[in-house]
């Protein structure tokens, strides 16, 4: 490698060198890999590492154990690593012919996997542990593309998701599993298309409601064909990205969002398991990234934009099969679903609740066997006894609980029209709204519920919460509203006994309507039997500070994580081994 041009390295003046010796000196990169990134030169110019005399390597050696050395002093928190290297000759990635060795500090965390080091200058081949990308085909129904990413997505750090339409049925399939990811801190990036208008107004509408109810983490975007670069014809992509720890998955293939393309139909799909920093996953982030910046944000007014497009459209496609434009665009049967026997018994005291004049009730129902189910149930119940659609309201703390409310009251019920009060939204106006407590329990939020159209049901999951000022106010004002038009408010609970003796069933009058437990869901084969061993645990949990209603998660980790309790729990879990392990930590 031949200098073309004098080395930038010999106009810094000594006042900026961190150390040097006879033949070479060390200076700061301009840019840093990580804080402390310091690069050792030879006084003398020479292009290539291999070019330098004996003399002239061993000073360069030299100073890269005192830089260690003086990072180690300067660096806080002091470094866990350091990868120590040079690049000789362009093909490597040299840029400066003027020979320099990088003493790069890491740090524990710095990225999700370091194992490889300097390997990664072929990014695919840094982990030479990782096992290789692997492909496999979904065809679906016996082998349908939801299988295979319905366990993956909570735990994912980054999803991506591409369709060129959208239908409610798809988001009511992926909604838990999106959420559980947002929850767990993952950033959710969702891309759909309006190609002949097939997507879902609907569909639209309540991914609005979903930014509302993830806030910044979870973004979707709206490709209008006649915005995107080259005047395409068609919009017809697929695709997942799902990076986690295990590297992630990449999925190119047939399937929209929606129910059918997910679970049920004739849909084939390519699904890669990944380093998570192969050609591939490259490839397929950058093309992503490309429709992405060419997308349109969704928002009110893009939505009602389309919905005239996609109403349009319709009206060109039943005119095309000979229909009236105004007959009504086919619809799929309402889904029909039973009752546990359980829920059955609920129901018919619900029922008679209701028959005895009173306006609420309190469900206390393990985990699983399906509280949100039995309201479902329920209204379906109120609506016949009204004759009419009934207005539902449903309030809930979490955004992932409102989320999956959501999907199972529209599997259900089938609402001509759901908003939401939530993020920048207060809207109160649909058939289904779907409401976070925190937003609802705001002066603004409580005016807009006196003031909105009455409800005919209401319901309030995880209510053990409920002694919170929040929910006391909208309980409060939902009984005020109550008497001036009648309605009927249903608490849930999977542990109505707190730990503080509260009594939530105060809150409903102390009227409940059912109870079913872990042993009744076993005998009714709802839930899965299993054995319980309990270990008495020595930790003093009155000395860890109680804040902002959870433990103080310092103080939480510092009393858990021990050696001497690491060292017991591996004991006791070695003493009873089974085929896989559940772990719950106090913090990730």
């Amino acid at each position: 490698m031949v200098p073309d041009a004098p080395s930038p390295f010999v106009e810094i003046p000594h006042t900026d060198w961190v150390c040097a010796n006879a033949l070479a000196f060390a200076i700061y990169d301009q840019f840093p890999v990580s804080p402390g990134h310091v690069l050792v030169i030879t006084r003398r110019v020479v292009p290539t590492f291999f070019e330098c005399t004996a003399d002239e390597q061993a000073a360069l050696m030299e100073l890269v154990g005192e830089v260690k050395r003086l990072l180690d002093e300067q660096l806080r928190p002091k470094p866990d690593g350091y990868n120590v290297g040079f690049n000789s000759g362009t093909a490597a990635g040299q840029t400066v012919p003027h020979v320099h060795v990088h003493v790069i500090p890491r740090y524990a965390g710095d990225m999700a996997d370091p194992r490889g080091g300097v390997r990664h200058v072929i990014p695919e081949k840094g982990n030479y542990l990782a096992p290789p990308a692997t492909i496999s085909l979904t065809t679906g129904p016996d082998r349908p593309l939801w299988h295979r990413l319905a366990d993956r997505l909570p735990g994912a750090s980054e999803i991506d998701l591409l369709a060129s339409f959208v239908k409610t049925s798809g988001l009511d399939v992926v909604g838990k599993s999106l959420f559980s990811a947002l929850a767990a801190g993952a950033k959710v990036r969702l891309l759909v298309g309006d190609y002949l208008g097939l997507t879902s107004p609907d569909a639209l509408r309540q991914l609005l409601g979903w930014i509302d109810l993830a806030g910044p983490a979870f973004e979707a975007r709206l490709a209008e064909l006649k915005s995107l670069r080259g005047s395409p014809e068609s919009f017809h992509p697929k695709a997942w990205r799902i990076a986690d720890a295990s590297g992630g998955i990449v999925v190119v293939g047939s399937s929209n969002l929606s129910r059918a393309a997910l679970e049920t139909g004739v849909e084939w799909n390519l699904v890669g398991e990944t380093s998570g920093s192969g050609a591939l996953d490259r490839e397929l982030a950058a093309s992503f990234d490309d429709l992405w910046q060419q997308a349109t944000p969704l928002s009110v007014e893009v939505v009602e934009r389309y919905t005239a497009r996609a109403a349009e459209a319709a009206e060109l496609r039943r005119a095309w099969d000979g229909e009236s434009a105004n007959a009504a665009a086919p619809t799929a049967p309402p889904a029909t679903f039973t009752p546990r026997p359980w829920q059955q018994e609920a129901l018919a005291s619900l029922a008679a609740i209701r028959r005895d004049g009173y306006s609420k009730a309190l469900v206390a129902v393990a985990t699983g066997l399906g509280k949100t189910w039995l309201a479902a149930f329920d209204v379906l119940a109120v609506g016949r006894e009204l004759g009419r659609p009934p207005r539902v309201l449903v309030i809930a703390h979490r955004a992932e609980i409102l989320a999956q409310a959501e999907a199972t009251l529209r599997q259900a019920i089938a609402p001509a029209s759901v908003s939401y009060v939530a993020g920048a939204s207060c809207e109160l106006s649909g058939q289904l709204v779907i409401a976070s407590i925190q937003k609802l329990s705001r002066p603004e939020g409580l005016a807009a519920l006196a003031a909105a159209e009455p409800f005919d049901y209401c319901v309030v999951d995880e209510v053990h919460h409920a002694e919170a000022p929040s929910y006391r106010r909208v309980l409060a004002r939902l009984s005020e509203l109550s008497r001036a038009a009648p309605s009927f408010t249903l608490g849930l609970t999977a542990t109505p006994e707190r730990t503080d003796g509260v009594d939530v069933a105060t809150l409903f009058d102390d009227i409940l309507a059912a109870q079913a437990t872990i042993g009744q869901g076993i005998a009714e084969g709802s839930l899965v039997p299993f054995l319980y061993r309990g270990l008495k645990d020595d930790v003093d949990f009155e000395q860890i500070p109680w804040r902002n209603g959870r433990f103080d998660p310092a103080a939480l980790e510092a009393a858990l994580e021990n050696a001497p309790r690491m060292e017991r729990l591996w004991a006791e879990w070695q003493a009873a081994p089974a085929g896989r392990t559940l772990v719950f930590c106090c913090s990730r």
